[in-house]
């Protein structure tokens, strides 16, 4: 294969990646630019990765991954204000407040944040009783400093028996006024829903506990707050994500040591059959221990090559799949040192050509 194919490939498969299948091969390529320094970074708890996808702690340079989105998403907004203009406000005030919510997660999706505050400020003005149309407007408000609107909101909610995350998301309103009484209720709020937490996933009764355990250490303390953790959590969460709550608390409160030894037996636990999210925490959590190296073994597990979506999308382009068997004899032209990889790359291309596309055999 000649290198401008080779590169137009290249290409076309860059220009086809969004989200977070964007930013893995970000960190792909900054694996191989940056070799023993690039660190990827991934969301780590309750504050996101405030904008910081990844970074070279020798060299001191600090990377942000973002990739535009598709036609098909402005195409699903255009679909969703068409449908709202069919509709008459008067007679079908719900139907256009559920319209609203749905359009304004594609807003989001697009980055256009003043077109989902509208759309979720209206949503709420047609139907105050939809429970999304409440959360997503609290949101608002407490965003815009109205802290005190954002918890009357939610407080409206609490007494409803509805799921776990309205008391959360409360607590959470409360516990950052700060008042000694907003405090204290946020934590009675967090103890009298942990029963529930059993119906909900995994992600949410981490998220739950969490918080929680941020309450605990607040007001009790590190030794109250572990001892909660090691009563609910790996009931509620197994043994992985347990000994990240309790290692997490260990950093925030300094105990590095403690924590860093905690953190090697969470990596310990972690296997190929484990959750990426669950993989993604823990190299998150040794990078932020300064365990490089160790984190970085655990990146590599899950930022892998899309050798599959590219072979697939190859495969439909006119003489595709003669492209595809070209590509077999550029391989260590492609990886280069990297053996392992090229050999999986190679194996994964012969079993797609042996199976005609629609089986794959990976190594």
């Amino acid at each position: 294969m000649n290198p401008a194919t080779l590169k137009r490939i290249v290409e076309n498969h860059i220009a086809t990646l969004e989200g977070n299948a964007f930013q893995d091969f970000c960190d792909r390529l900054c694996i191989k630019l940056y070799p023993g320094d690039y660190t990827p970074v991934r969301a780590g708890g309750r504050k996101g990765d405030m904008k910081n996808d990844g970074y070279c702690p020798k060299a001191r340079i600090f990377f942000a991954a973002h990739a535009t989105r598709g036609e098909e998403i402005a195409k699903t907004c255009n679909l969703y204000s068409e449908a709202m203009n069919a509709l008459n406000v008067h007679d079908h005030a719900k139907r256009l407040s559920q319209l609203r919510l749905k359009r304004s997660t594609v807003f989001l999706a697009l980055d256009k944040e003043e077109e989902f505050e509208k759309d979720c400020t209206v949503a709420y003005e047609l139907d105050p009783s939809s429970v999304e149309a409440v959360f997503k407007y609290s949101g608002i408000r407490d965003k815009r400093g109205d802290r005190d609107g954002a918890i009357d909101l939610v407080n409206g909610l609490v007494d409803k028996g509805l799921r776990p995350a309205v008391d959360m998301r409360l607590a959470q309103l409360l516990w950052e006024r700060g008042n000694p009484d907003d405090r204290a209720r946020a934590r009675e709020l967090l103890l009298g829903r942990l029963d529930d937490l059993r119906q909900e996933s995994p992600e949410v009764c981490l998220e739950y506990l969490l918080l929680l355990s941020e309450v605990e250490l607040g007001i009790h303390g590190a030794e109250a707050s572990l001892l909660l953790l090691d009563k609910v959590a790996e009931e509620l969460l197994g043994s992985e994500l347990a000994l990240f709550l309790k290692a997490e608390l260990l950093r925030q409160v300094g105990k590095l040591e403690e924590a860093s030894e905690m953190t090697r037996e969470l990596q310990a636990l972690v296997t190929e059959a484990s959750r990426p999210d669950t993989v993604r925490r823990t190299a998150t959590l040794l990078q932020s221990l300064g365990l490089h190296k160790e984190a970085l073994c655990l990146w590599k597990r899950i930022v892998e090559f899309d050798y599959i979506g590219i072979l697939e999308r190859l495969s439909q382009r006119p003489g595709g799949v003669d492209m595809i068997k070209g590509l077999l004899g550029s391989i260590d032209r492609i990886f280069g040192v990297d053996v392992i990889n090229a050999q999986r790359a190679r194996n994964v291309i012969v079993g797609w050509l042996k199976s005609g596309g629609t089986r794959v055999i990976i190594p």
